[in-house]
């Protein structure tokens, strides 16, 4: 009969110490995993509408991404054409930022 309860002990301190382990290690890999962090404070992007209009310049729906100075002259250049004075082209930083463009078109 001792003999069975030091075996019985001795089983469930054995599963007390996998348990204690695997416990450890789970605990250790959820707090180490960069999925769990949180990240919404760490990218400080932001967006700022330049120009919201009835008039896109364009018939259909166009996206647009800009990457360059010229590109976005050329883009002034079309909003602009029936605009007297026209909107002043914003200066970008396009090592930094870039422009999206969206015109839906002639609306029905």
């Amino acid at each position: 009969m001792r003999r069975y309860i030091k075996e019985l002990i001795k089983d469930g301190l054995t599963m007390l110490k996998s348990i204690l382990i695997t416990g450890s290690l789970a605990f250790f890999f959820l707090l180490s995993c960069k999925g769990q962090q949180n990240t919404a404070n760490a990218d400080s992007t932001t967006m700022e509408i330049l120009v919201m209009d009835n008039y896109g310049g364009h018939d259909t729906e166009q996206f647009l991404v800009i990457k360059d100075q010229k590109s976005l002259s050329e883009l002034f250049g079309v909003l602009n054409r029936t605009r007297k004075p026209g909107l002043p082209i914003p200066k970008i930083d396009f090592s930094k930022e870039l422009v999206i463009v969206w015109s839906p078109g002639k609306q029905m």
